[in-house]
């Protein structure tokens, strides 16, 4: 089975496809790819939600890795948030803006699965770091502001855009602050399994344990590396300009380590996906 490549507005969708994959621009990197390939079978649709700041091309091994599992996978450009435009960083705006490009780009990517019958009712939310918040507040999760985040540092909710169809959640080193209020997770209820890095320096321990006191049906497992251990290696000349996201700690095999976990991610998703009950309409 080969991967398929569209391009979507905001969007890149990977997906099962049929085919000679050759090397196929992402973002600023390549896959090896069947471009604008006919969709097989009916993949469940996940969403991948980038880290604050960043671009969903430094994902391409995950995105690759579950379409070749048989899901297809809209990794998401956040306009106002990403790589050479991100001017709604540390502002309340960014979760509300994110969660709403997250329902469009959802939409967007089924009716371009629709051609061949993508299931429209179970969708996945993988998300790092201020992605993860991202995925949280999709599913039903609560956040309100931070102090620097208002100009009186008065704590205030923030309006997000809660998608019904989220049937299950992928946190990797998830950014949690704005879950810290009582009751801010309840609602939450879809499955989800967080992954939590050994050596987090961005978002250390605390993030995590919001999550598992407000959220006990959690699935949680530490890997090794830092908070970048979710990106695609970057190479030697990025690890030798000493790039921070090409950065691990000593003795971290990355790629190694995404080997190993990868296919755990895959098999969440494609159980709780595929078992997911069907919500009402209307």
């Amino acid at each position: 089975m080969a991967i398929g490549l569209s391009t979507l507005p905001g969007v890149l969708l990977t997906y099962p496809a049929l085919g000679e994959a050759v090397p196929c621009p992402y973002g600023r990197f390549e896959i090896e790819a069947v471009l604008d390939a006919a969709v097989v079978g009916q993949p469940p649709l996940v969403l991948l939600s980038h880290g604050t700041g960043t671009a969903p091309d430094v994902y391409r091994g995950l995105a690759a890795d579950l379409a070749h599992a048989g899901l297809a996978v809209a990794a998401l450009s956040h306009a106002g948030n990403r790589l050479g435009d991100d001017t709604l960083a540390g502002t309340a705006e960014v979760l509300t803006r994110r969660t709403r490009q997250a329902v469009e780009a959802a939409d967007l990517a089924l009716e371009a699965l629709g051609r061949d019958g993508s299931d429209r009712h179970r969708v996945g939310v993988v998300g790092h770091s201020l992605g993860a918040a991202t995925a949280l507040a999709l599913a039903g999760a609560r956040p309100s502001t931070m102090p620097w985040e208002t100009a009186d540092a008065t704590e205030r909710p923030i309006e997000v855009s809660r998608d019904a169809r989220v049937a299950a959640l992928v946190l990797l080193m998830p950014a949690t602050p704005w879950f810290g209020r009582p009751g801010a997770l309840a609602d939450v209820d879809a499955a989800t399994l967080m992954l939590t890095a050994e050596h987090d320096d961005h978002t250390p321990a605390w993030h995590g344990e919001i999550l598992t006191a407000g959220m006990p049906h959690l699935t949680h497992h530490v890997v090794g590396g830092g908070h970048f251990a979710a990106l695609t290696h970057f190479g030697p000349r990025a690890v030798a300009a000493g790039l921070p996201p090409a950065l691990d700690p000593p003795g971290f095999d990355r790629a190694a380590a995404q080997r190993r976990w990868h296919p755990r991610v895959a098999d969440w998703l494609t159980t709780h996906l595929r078992d997911a009950a069907v919500p009402a309409q209307g």
